[in-house]
């Protein structure tokens, strides 16, 4: 009986006295003789099964972006999220700190091309679109070779820095895949803000949504039907990037829209990029230290529209029309914020059962929705003034406000509430509410004590610094 129970595929108990189960059927075969090697190495008897952990990696990491909706449909074992979810969630965040940082580095340097696209294009100098966006698909191509690189050996860096091996072997493979899409995000960014900075927002609207159709079955089909698992769930996100890619471009190359911004390649996209770095770096860092920004995807598309509106009109000379759009779209941000926090406050007891059917839990959660709210409000209107900033050229400036508001004052704050007066997870809260109060009042304060005319006289200055290259097709 005992020997029958210890080979059972069900769940068992390891020597730590810890329930498991088998790995997901997600995990290939070589997955599988891999796992029976190194618990084999590791001692672990073979009639114990250890916790599961490639079986739970590859459960999570084969959802790729749309887990949600797989789980949304299908459902996930009660047991499984109640026991393992916070472990996996540790560890998955981990595993993509390094990933995410190096995305969200494409991202931001990218934004460089906020303020100079949209000043040129509000200058009417139609020519210095395609040069800046040549320069910054040149440079984010060029930063994804030692990215690349960093990826390749994922698995080892996970383990040096004290990762269990089984996951970082899978997060590995994960990222090993998600290679190609790193590059193909290299040229989406750049060729996203071509179109945005001139207002073309309806052929962004369109080729993601065909993406994004595409992308669901063919995500479906990589990772259950083609055997691959969890690594198919990458291939399908890479391939999903380069059919973006491949719709925008053939857009810009045949759509009328675009007849007077679009140049030929030039050699004057390699001459300006320290120029180009000079915003792009700063702009990089301004998006990773407030990488949860990206999470307000109301706001930040707010003030995307703010940043592209502002540039446009420093870059024409009109110092009026720049204040009249800040003064909309903080508007905006804040009829945003007060209906978000409004409808959370007063739903937040629900907000507790989402996470939780324990009174414990969702009386915790309940009481931490106010400092929620207000988190809310103040990282809606930094996110609108963000983009503001970075439509003036200030991306050094936001940087250097975001690194003093949340790693000077900010986590210090936390720590001090959270660990030395003992507050608990209300004090580390409230010491990142305390940042990001310091950051939307200090972004709030450049804003409005800014000189416009003079703004307008530096973005004309920017725009016509360089000659014009040969007109394209």
């Amino acid at each position: 009986m005992r020997r029958a129970q210890a080979n059972s595929p069900v769940k068992q108990q390891d020597p730590g006295g810890r329930r498991a189960r088998v790995p997901s059927e997600g995990a290939d075969a070589g997955d599988r003789r891999r796992l029976r090697k190194m618990r084999g190495e590791q001692g672990v008897p073979s009639g114990h099964h250890r916790e599961g952990d490639a079986g739970r990696t590859g459960r999570w990491m084969e959802t790729g972006f749309f887990g949600a909706f797989r789980l949304a449909v299908r459902g996930a074992p009660r047991k499984v999220v109640l026991r393992g979810a916070r472990a996996q969630r540790r560890r998955r965040q981990q595993q993509k700190k390094l990933a995410v940082v190096m995305s969200f580095s494409s991202i931001g340097m990218a934004g460089a091309l906020e303020t100079l696209c949209g000043q040129a294009y509000g200058a009417k100098q139609y020519h210095k679109l395609g040069v800046d966006t040549y320069r910054a698909v040149v440079t984010l191509l060029v930063v994804c070779i030692p990215f690349s690189i960093i990826w390749v050996f994922m698995d080892k860096i996970l383990v040096l820095i004290g990762q269990d091996p089984l996951i970082s072997h899978g997060a590995g493979r994960y990222m090993i895949w998600m290679i190609p899409g790193l590059f193909a995000n290299a040229l989406i960014q750049p060729v996203t803000k071509f179109l945005q900075t001139q207002s073309l927002i309806y052929p962004l609207l369109l080729t993601s949504l065909v993406t994004m159709v595409i992308h669901i079955p063919l995500c479906y089909a990589m990772v259950f039907k083609s055997g691959l698992g969890y690594t198919g769930a990458a291939l399908a996100i890479s391939i999903s990037y380069w059919l973006n890619v491949a719709m925008l471009v053939g857009y810009i190359m045949f759509s009328s829209s675009c007849k007077e911004t679009r140049t030929r390649p030039t050699i004057e996209a390699f001459r300006g990029v320290d120029a180009f770095l000079r915003l792009a770096l700063p702009s990089a860092l301004m998006i990773c230290l407030t990488s949860i920004s990206l999470l307000f995807t109301i706001p930040y598309g707010i003030g995307a529209a703010g940043s592209t509106r502002v540039a446009n009109e420093l870059g024409s000379g009109n110092p009026d029309g720049a204040r009249s759009a800040v003064r909309v779209v903080l508007s905006m941000a804040a009829m945003n914020a007060v209906i978000v926090s409004g409808a959370l406050l007063a739903a937040r007891r629900l907000v507790g059962l989402a996470y939780s059917n324990e009174e414990e839990v969702i009386s915790f959660v309940t009481a931490m929705v106010p400092l929620i709210c207000f988190t809310v409000v103040t990282d809606c209107i930094q996110a609108v003034l963000s983009g503001v900033a970075r439509g003036c050229g200030w991306q050094d400036l936001g940087a250097y406000v975001n690194l003093g508001s949340f790693y000077l004052l900010g986590i210090p704050m936390a720590i001090l509430l959270g660990f030395v007066l003992d507050m608990g997870a209300r004090g580390l809260w409230m010491g990142l509410v305390s940042g990001s109060l310091s950051q939307t009042t200090l972004l709030s304060a450049i804003t409005f004590f800014t000189d416009w005319p003079k703004m307008a006289e530096k973005a004309r200055e920017r725009v016509f610094s360089e000659k014009a290259p040969e007109p394209g097709p």
